[in-house]
């Protein structure tokens, strides 16, 4: 038994309308503050994007890099002595 025209569009009106109330209240992974995001994901203020945990402070990177929204960069001083092992080395 096929579905008539109306009820096709029927469905597909309705299909529409939840959607766009999914989306409305799931925000499509947008937002302020990390408690916005699922799981152990975290927000990226400069996107306002949820996104998975890299780092919080320098501490959760590796020596020679530096935390800054939640991405492990090469830290200047690495950049300019290019040898992070160097620099592990002064912190002892």
């Amino acid at each position: 038994m096929s579905e008539s025209p109306q009820n096709k569009q029927l469905t597909i009106c309705w299909k529409s309308v939840l959607l766009v109330a999914c989306l409305t209240v799931f925000g499509c992974g947008e937002c302020e503050e990390d408690y916005d995001c699922p799981g152990m994901l975290v927000c990226n203020p400069s996107s306002n994007q949820c996104e998975a945990f890299v780092c919080r402070n320098n501490r959760d990177c590796e020596v020679g890099y530096t935390c800054s929204e939640n991405r492990c960069e090469q830290s200047p001083e690495t950049r300019q002595s290019g040898n992070a092992d160097e620099l592990e080395l002064q912190r002892r």
